[in-house]
């Protein structure tokens, strides 16, 4: 553990291209495109952000951070192009992967099971933790998918709360479903 509170991690980041001063913690970044968007660079603030007393602080301000960014020029991601993210972040070791992204109307898709079927993937996958993002259409899970132990890796879906730990209106939900 580091002084200001961190572990150093080194922690994958699925999501747009990062710029401003989180990316002094990032060790390695590529994807299909350069597309920021400013969603990158939140998340990423959210993870590393200095313990500093200024802005946020971040869970982890000392982790190393692996980025790939799967967006094109239409903000559209495709799942090869995550397939080929995943991949990268299991090649370099990274042991947390943050994935601020979905299919919309969804918390959890069954696109997913194909992405982990991966035999390049299947077993780097399940030695990861994956933190997803369930999504902002303030919709509840249309459906049950099937999601396998022995074939999935563990995932931690988020979603947003107000300050009093309330559902945001915004924020896809399980329901009972997943």
């Amino acid at each position: 553990q580091d002084v200001q509170g961190g572990y150093a991690a080194k922690i994958g980041l699925l999501d747009f291209t990062v710029t401003g001063a989180e990316t002094a913690n990032i060790v390695a970044a590529d994807g299909i495109s350069k597309v920021a968007g400013g969603h990158g660079s939140g998340v990423i603030s959210l993870i590393v952000g200095a313990h500093d007393g200024k802005g946020i602080m971040g869970i982890s301000p000392v982790a190393s951070v692996v980025s790939y960014n799967p967006f094109d020029e239409t903000n559209t991601a495709g799942w090869d192009d995550i397939r080929r993210g995943i991949r990268q972040f299991a090649d370099a070791g990274v042991s947390v992967v943050n994935i601020s992204l979905g299919v919309p109307g969804w918390t959890l898709n069954d696109g997913w099971n194909e992405v982990f079927k991966d035999p390049e993937l299947s077993q780097h996958a399940l030695r990861q933790l994956y933190v997803m993002a369930a999504g902002n259409d303030g919709v509840v899970q249309p459906s049950d998918i099937e999601w396998s132990a022995a074939s999935n890796p563990v995932v931690i879906v988020v979603g947003s709360v107000d300050p009093f730990g309330v559902i945001s209106s915004f924020s896809n939900t399980p329901g009972n479903t997943c």
